[in-house]
């Protein structure tokens, strides 16, 4: 899939990155944008960096919360319980990195198929966009 470079600001819901979901929440909404866009988004911006030892890190590089600026000129009012789920989800991307991610799309695509197709194959039951699941061969076997 191409990113979208011709956006000038992308947003999407992180919540099934690490998050348990409970008595409906929470959710982790996630914005990016050009960078002519930064100052003017609400949140915080992260960037990476090495430690002493050249271990990898990450480090806050860009605050719009109340307590750092004056409050007539905050965009965002981020509290502990919301950075402690963007957390949660900085830590399982990073154990995940960017092979594990791929191979969890493809390891949910493949189950979704099983799914479909053994739910389809239920007596009584209709699969609706049935032709999506017939197509991709490669993955209507049984996931692991």
């Amino acid at each position: 899939m191409k990113p979208p470079v011709e956006a000038d600001i992308v947003s999407l819901e992180a919540q099934s990155f690490g998050v348990a979901v409970g008595y409906g929440g929470p959710y982790c909404g996630v914005i990016a944008c050009k960078e002519k866009f930064l100052r003017q988004m609400p949140g915080r911006l992260c960037g990476e960096t090495k430690d002493t030892d050249g271990h990898r890190g990450f480090v806050l590089t860009l605050s719009t919360r109340e307590q750092h600026i004056r409050r007539e000129k905050a965009t965002s009012n981020i509290c502990t319980n919301q950075s402690l789920v963007a957390l949660m989800v900085t830590i399982f991307l990073t154990v995940y990195g960017k092979e594990g991610m791929k191979e969890l799309a493809e390891q949910n695509l493949a189950k979704a198929h099983y799914a479909a197709q053994t739910l389809g194959a239920t007596p009584g039951s209709k699969l609706l966009f049935s032709a999506l699941v017939s197509t991709s061969s490669s993955r209507n076997k049984e996931p692991h």
